[in-house]
């Protein structure tokens, strides 16, 4: 059961607690996993009371679904932004590196849950599928628009798909590894200069 929401003080308490339970999760949630992870871990590092945790979430599974569903609002919201951006394809595509770039270099906690949970057993565990993974959308979209504008071959767009996610993937996880290489715009132009390479319409007479 959700505690009733209130004025002032009160108010600004329980959505302290909360948060500060939502992150506590999130952290060992992103090192652990699910089923590693338990109720009393987090309330140590929430510093609060098992029932308290119950009484915010539920249980461990309504706790762990919204740890992962506010991340995925935050990205839905950012994802679809850039779909309706008014910017030029090219630049769409340096955006999405982008915004991956530097959610792990700010975030790294929620970065690795979403592996985590995305590669291991929690997903089956808990019943999750690619779909309530918001990117999913919108890998698909990019690539779509980029078949609308011709920028993209229209053959094979699942592949191209795979391609661009692999990408953007890809230099994510070799960063959450520990390997010392650096995320920057720079980097960002040369792999979507490399996807466009790959993956662009093929120029008449080639």
């Amino acid at each position: 059961m959700a505690p009733a929401g209130g004025k002032g003080k009160d108010a600004s308490a329980n959505g302290g607690i909360r948060l500060r339970i939502l992150e506590s999760a999130k952290g060992l949630f992103a090192k652990k996993g699910f089923a590693a992870t338990s109720i009393r871990e987090i309330a140590q590092s929430a510093k609060v009371t098992n029932p308290m945790i119950y009484y915010y979430f539920g249980s461990k599974e309504e706790l762990f679904m919204a740890v992962l569903g506010q991340a995925m609002e935050t990205f839905d919201t950012l994802f679809e932004a850039l779909l309706e951006a008014d910017i030029p394809y090219e630049e769409k595509l340096v955006e999405l590196f982008m915004m991956h770039f530097e959610s792990v270099v700010q975030d790294p906690d929620l970065s690795r849950l979403f592996v985590y949970t995305f590669f291991g057993p929690d997903r089956d565990r808990l019943g999750l599928a690619v779909e309530d993974f918001g990117q999913n959308d919108c890998f698909k979209g990019l690539i779509e628009q980029g078949v609308e504008l011709g920028v993209l071959r229209s053959d094979e767009q699942d592949v191209q798909q795979l391609h661009l996610e692999g990408l953007v993937h890809m230099p994510v996880m070799k960063l959450m590894a520990g390997e010392p290489i650096e995320l920057d715009r720079q980097v960002a132009h040369r792999l979507v200069k490399l996807f466009l390479d790959g993956a662009g319409a093929r120029q008449e007479g080639s």
